[in-house]
């Protein structure tokens, strides 16, 4: 497994516990967005890699 899949799969674990923690649906979406900020000036990611935890992060916002 690649080191970037590793460091996805992990950001995916984290996400998906911190919406387990909490029930409130706006809480969600600010949680998502200041994940995808973050993650984005993490400039060493492809945006291939981006997109696809982007993508993960924007389903929790719905």
């Amino acid at each position: 497994m690649s080191e970037f899949r590793q460091i996805y799969l992990k950001i995916q674990a984290l996400v998906g516990k911190g919406y387990e923690l909490e029930s409130n649906t706006l809480v969600r979406a600010r949680l998502a967005s200041y994940f995808i900020y973050e993650i984005r000036e993490l400039k060493f990611f492809s945006n291939h890699f981006l997109a696809g935890i982007t993508k993960i992060l924007n389903k929790y916002k719905e």
